[in-house]
């Protein structure tokens, strides 16, 4: 008679016919050990099958610890790796952006030293320098190292240097700085008097005093933007009394050198009514007389000068004329 198989009720091994307890699981078989039905079976079937994996998944002479330990051993060593490379890679560009910075620290120098023995080069290496600290033109973003020439610092007392031997586009450079001009922006412009953030380039607060004195010593070697800019003062009374009277001699004479913003200032003065010429005459015994334009002739000569200012490249000379004729 064939012997029948029987397996174990709860883990599904195959044991002896009359074994009255699993000798895997242990677990006691009662009377019953044949399978019941076929979910039994399958359930059999699967828990033979689970209790083979960890035999199929390592090796047989090789635990799921050391095998887990040699894989985090590589992914330790790749992170090593990859940190190494990851310095050496900063290295180089540390060491191309010191490479490069002492680059432009020595051609600054280099053009600071011309600056300072060639007074009618200063203003427009002055110029220079503070634009490229504006714009960050000698500071290497990989690594955020920056030449240590000050761009600001040098370059004012280049300018200073060359105002103060008679450089008269040193002299009217000079005197915007102290009148508020920002030339350490991307685009030059005034400071606002009374911005109480209105500092200047030196780091005190606007002085059109100084500003006015530096235009003058320029103006009186008739550098147009400094007859144009002293004129203004004389017309605002900015860092000197107001007169009319050489407010008009000082930019008339910058517009008819062709300064376009002198031109437009002096049609904006013939539109205000604020043209005053000085005549003297014998007949008041040698005495001064103030002569004002004739309220007709205004318009039509400040249309002439604005016409002017926009042939030469001032814009704001064509919203002037558009306004006239709306």
């Amino acid at each position: 008679m064939e012997k029948q198989q029987v397996y174990c009720r709860y883990c599904g091994k195959l044991i002896d016919e009359n074994a009255p307890f699993c000798t895997y699981c242990g677990k006691e078989q009662g009377g019953n050990t044949k399978p019941s039905s076929i979910w039994n079976t399958l359930y059999c079937f699967f828990q033979n099958i689970y209790s083979k994996i960890p035999t199929i998944k390592f090796k047989s002479n090789e635990t799921a610890g050391n095998y887990i330990k040699k894989w985090l051993k590589r992914i330790i060593v790749l992170v090593v790796v990859l940190f190494v490379i990851w310095l050496i890679v900063l290295l180089c560009f540390w060491l191309y952006g010191s490479h490069l910075v002492s680059k432009w620290t020595k051609e600054d120098e280099r053009r600071e030293a011309i600056a300072l023995n060639d007074i009618t080069r200063a203003n427009v290496i002055a110029r220079e320098l503070f634009k490229e600290s504006a714009e960050n033109a000698h500071l290497y973003k990989l690594c955020w190292k920056e030449c240590d020439f000050d761009h600001i610092e040098r370059g004012l007392a280049i300018l200073r240097n060359a105002a103060e031997k008679g450089n008269a586009d040193a002299q009217f450079t000079l005197g915007a700085i102290y009148a508020g001009c920002r030339y350490d922006a991307k685009e030059p412009y005034f400071k606002d008097e009374n911005d109480k953030y209105a500092n200047t380039m030196f780091g005190g607060r606007i002085d059109f005093k100084r500003a006015a004195y530096w235009y003058t010593l320029a103006a009186n070697q008739g550098h147009s933007s400094a007859l144009n800019n002293l004129g203004n003062a004389y017309r605002k009374g900015a860092g000197v009394e107001r007169n009319y009277v050489k407010a008009t001699e000082l930019i008339r004479k910058a517009a008819e050198q062709g300064d376009p913003s002198a031109q437009l200032n002096y049609g904006d003065m013939f539109r205000d009514g604020e043209v005053y010429f000085r005549v003297v005459t014998d007949s008041i015994k040698g005495k001064t007389i103030l002569i004002e334009v004739e309220p007709y002739k205004r318009i039509s000569l400040a249309k002439e000068w604005w016409t002017k200012a926009l042939k030469n490249g001032n814009e704001k000379a064509k919203e002037r004329l558009e306004q006239m004729y709306e």
